[in-house]
């Protein structure tokens, strides 16, 4: 068998970004899908919506996100250079803003599914666990 050229790269940077933007797809997906299961099985005496001062907290983390995700937009569709080439890596990093920005709004602004941990007895927000 032939020896690789060590100079020689193993695969393109266009298939590189197609299987992180494949991924990042993936994830979202996944995100989503967890999300209408939980909602879907947990009984409505257990969504709530979270105290002032946690919101607050939630709603300043979904403004951030949101602000971080047009400042990352706005670079490549309204920059002078590479308008609209966004590469994979940025691609999924703009997914995880975005999956943020979804929890983080769900966490502000709609009820919130919060089970009660039996061991260590602390509350436990099922969105948070959907997101990671």
């Amino acid at each position: 068998a032939a020896r690789q050229n060590a100079s020689t790269p193993l695969m393109g940077t266009g298939v590189v970004n197609q299987m992180l933007m494949f991924a990042a797809n993936v994830a979202a997906g996944i995100y989503v899908a967890l999300l209408a299961f939980v909602y879907q099985l947990v009984p409505r005496e257990d969504w709530e919506y979270l105290p002032d001062g946690e919101r607050t907290v939630a709603a300043v983390a979904f403004g951030v996100s949101g602000m971080s995700a047009c400042m990352v937009l706005a670079m490549f569709y309204l920059g002078p250079e590479e308008t609209g080439n966004i590469s994979g890596i940025v691609y999924a990093g703009l997914v995880v803003m975005l999956v943020s920005m979804a929890t983080n709004g769900i966490m502000a602004f709609a009820p919130t599914i919060v089970m009660m941990d039996p061991i260590l007895n602390t509350r436990v927000f099922l969105v948070r666990w959907c997101e990671f």
